[in-house]
C-alpha cells in the first residue's frame, strides 16, 4: 500500500499539514505513516490531562475557598464575641456586656472646650473627686472556678472572710483595669508636686512605685500596639506640619467594668485590710529577693 501524503485529523493541529512520505514499499510507507500520525496523538492526549487535572484543581480551589469564606466563625461574632477574641480570658465575659464602639479620640493640645474634660483638668477638689472612685485600689472577690479559668491555684490565694458578706470561698481580686488607673493617677499627682506634696523620707519608695507605674503602663501599652495613624496639617503661625492627632479608636466600654467594680467592691477596705490576719494554713509565698531586701533597708521609714 502506497501513500503520497497523508493528511492528519483537524483536532490534532490547528492548520491542515500534509506530511510527505518517500516512495518505498507497502510496508515501509505503512509504518512511516504510522509513526508520523502517533507523535501527534500522544501530545493531545498529555495536553488533555494536563488541562483537566488543572480544571480538577481549580475547581477544588474554588470549591475549598467558598466553604473557607462563608464558614469563618468572625462572619457571625457578636460585639461580645469580638472583645472575647481580643483578649485573654476573663469570668467578666459571662457577666457584663462587654462591646466595643467607634469613637474618636480628643488629641487637643490644650483644652478647647469650657470646662475642659475632668480628666484632662488641672488639679481641684473636683478633679480629685472624678479621679478617686476608679483610680483607688479596689478589692472585689472571685470564686474558686473563676480563679482556676484564671489559671490560679486557689489554695494559694488569699480567702475573703465570710463576715465580709460576699458568701463562702470568694477570693480577693481586682481589676487590672483598676491598677492601670492607679498608676495613671500617680503619674497625674507627680506632674503637680506643689498640689500634691510627698513625703521625703520615703523618696526612695516612691521612685520605684513611680517606676513600677511608668513600666505597667508601657507594657500595656506595647501589648495593645496602637494600629492608627496621625496625620499632618499645615496650621497657621506654624513654621512646621502640626500633628492631628485625633484618631478613631474601636474603644471597649470601660464603663461597664467600672460599674461591675462598684457592685461588687469590698466596702471598708482600708479598714479591713487593717484587722486582717493571716489564717494559720495559709501558704506563704516568698517575696522576690530585690523587692525583700529593699523593704527590710526601710523597714524604720
Amino acid at each position: 500500500m502506497s501513500f503520497k501524503s497523508l493528511r492528519l485529523p483537524s483536532f490534532f493541529s490547528r492548520s491542515h499539514t500534509y506530511l510527505k512520505v518517500e516512495k518505498g514499499d507497502d510496508e515501509g510507507s505503512e509504518t512511516s505513516c504510522l509513526a508520523a500520525s502517533s507523535q501527534p496523538t500522544r501530545n493531545y492526549l498529555r495536553c488533555f490531562i494536563i488541562s483537566s487535572l488543572c480544571n480538577v484543581l481549580l475547581a477544588i480551589a474554588i470549591f475549598a475557598l467558598f466553604i473557607f469564606e462563608f464558614s469563618m466563625p468572625w462572619r457571625n461574632l457578636t460585639p461580645q464575641a469580638v472583645t472575647r477574641a481580643a483578649s485573654s480570658f476573663s469570668p467578666l465575659f459571662d457577666k457584663l456586656p462587654l462591646t466595643t464602639f467607634l469613637k474618636m479620640i480628643n488629641g487637643s493640645f490644650m483644652s478647647e472646650t469650657d470646662p475642659p474634660d475632668i480628666f484632662r483638668a488641672l488639679p481641684s477638689p473636683e478633679v480629685d473627686t472624678a479621679w478617686y472612685p476608679i483610680s483607688k485600689p479596689t478589692w472585689i472577690t472571685i470564686t474558686e472556678p473563676e480563679a482556676r479559668s484564671l489559671d490560679k491555684d486557689p489554695s494559694l490565694l488569699v480567702k475573703a472572710p465570710e463576715d465580709w458578706g460576699h458568701g463562702k470561698n470568694k477570693y480577693i481580686a481586682m481589676l487590672d483595669l483598676n491598677h492601670q488607673l492607679h498608676c495613671l493617677n500617680q503619674l497625674r499627682r507627680l506632674a503637680f508636686r506643689d498640689e500634691y506634696p510627698i513625703a521625703t523620707t520615703r523618696m526612695d519608695f516612691h521612685k520605684e512605685h513611680w517606676m513600677h507605674c511608668v513600666h505597667i503602663l508601657y507594657q500595656n501599652i506595647m501589648c495593645t500596639g496602637s494600629t492608627e495613624i496621625i496625620t499632618y496639617n499645615w496650621r497657621e503661625t506654624q513654621r512646621f506640619p502640626v500633628p492631628d492627632f485625633d484618631v478613631p479608636k474601636k474603644c471597649r466600654n470601660t464603663n461597664a467594668l467600672l460599674k461591675f467594680q462598684e457592685r461588687g467592691i469590698i466596702v471598708g477596705m482600708d479598714e479591713l485590710r487593717e484587722e486582717m490576719e493571716k489564717p494559720g494554713d495559709a501558704v506563704t509565698l516568698p517575696l522576690p529577693p530585690r523587692l525583700k531586701s529593699f523593704l527590710e533597708a526601710h523597714e524604720d521609714e
